[in-house]
């Protein structure tokens, strides 16, 4: 059976090769929990190819799961607080006007 990272990594690869064709992406998820996991998964992933594709999420209760994760991020294990200060510094180089932040989409 494939590790999870395998298919995560899957996923990633296959998200990105319909975008550089031209095509659009769209995943139902239904968990609120997993739609934080797919947030983070995507964000590191276009953070470390450095991508410029914009990712939408909707629904309500994932708009409010993500203003609780960055209102309380210092409960977060460390290397998620990391990425909210590095995305913290990337939207006051943008002169505060959003982009970069991990949440906010």
């Amino acid at each position: 059976r494939d590790s999870k990272r395998q298919r995560e990594r899957e996923f990633c690869a296959l998200v990105l090769e319909t975008l550089r064709a031209g095509g659009k992406v769209l995943v139902p998820v239904f968990a609120v929990g997993r739609a934080q996991e797919l947030c983070i998964l995507l964000q590191t992933f276009w953070k470390k190819l450095q991508l410029d594709y914009p990712i939408f999420f909707l629904g309500a209760m994932t708009e409010k799961a993500n203003r609780c994760y960055r209102l309380f991020s210092s409960w977060t294990r460390e290397q998620l607080q990391l990425q909210f200060r590095q995305s913290d510094r990337d939207r006051e180089r943008e002169g505060g006007t959003g982009g970069g932040d991990l949440f906010d989409f």
